[in-house]
C-alpha cells in the first residue's frame, strides 16, 4: 500500500510542480474547490450513504480481496462519485460564467470570475480521472474473477 501512495504522491506532485513553474498560487482557489468538491461528496453520501461512500473508498484502498458482490457496489458507488465531480465542474463553469457577464462592467471583477469558472473544470477533472478513476480500476482488480467465483460456488 505504501508504494501505491508513493506513487499517487509523485504523480500529483508532478501535476503540482508543472503548475507551479507557471506561478503555481494561480491554481489555488477555495471557491472552486468548495465548489466541485463538497456537493459531490455531500451527493454521493446522500445518495448511496455515507457508510457505502466510506466502504468503497475503504474498498479501494484495502489489500484484501472484495467480495464479488460488494465489488459491483462499490463500483457504482465511485462512478456516481466521479460522475457527480464532473457535473459540479460543470456547474462551477456556469456560476463562474455567469458572474463574469454581471460583471463586465467592472474589469476587476471579471478575472476571478473567470478564475472560478476554469478552476472548477480542473479541479473536476483530477478529481475524477486521476483521483477517483483508479480507485474504480483497483477495486475491479480487487474483485474476484468470474472463473474463480463459480470454481468456488462449485465446492
Amino acid at each position: 500500500m505504501m508504494i501505491r501512495v508513493l506513487f499517487l504522491l509523485l504523480g500529483l506532485g508532478t501535476i503540482g510542480l508543472v503548475m507551479a513553474m507557471g506561478g503555481g498560487l494561480v491554481f489555488i482557489d477555495a471557491a472552486s474547490t468548495v465548489v466541485v468538491i463538497v456537493p459531490s461528496v455531500l451527493l454521493a453520501a446522500g445518495y448511496h450513504g455515507p457508510g457505502a461512500l466510506g466502504a468503497a473508498i475503504s474498498a479501494a484502498d484495502g489489500e484484501e480481496p472484495v467480495e464479488a458482490g460488494l465489488g459491483a457496489k462499490h463500483r457504482q458507488v465511485l462512478q456516481s462519485l466521479r460522475a457527480l465531480l464532473c457535473a459540479c465542474g460543470g456547474l462551477g463553469f456556469l456560476i463562474g460564467l455567469v458572474h463574469m457577464l454581471q460583471n463586465l462592467s467592472d474589469p476587476t471583477a471579471v478575472g476571478p470570475a473567470l478564475a472560478v469558472a476554469l478552476l472548477t473544470g480542473l479541479y473536476a477533472v483530477i478529481a475524477s480521472e486521476l483521483i477517483v478513476a483508479p480507485l474504480i480500476g483497483r477495486v475491479q482488480v480487487l474483485e474476484p474473477s468470474e472463473a474463480v467465483v463459480g470454481q468456488q460456488e462449485e465446492d
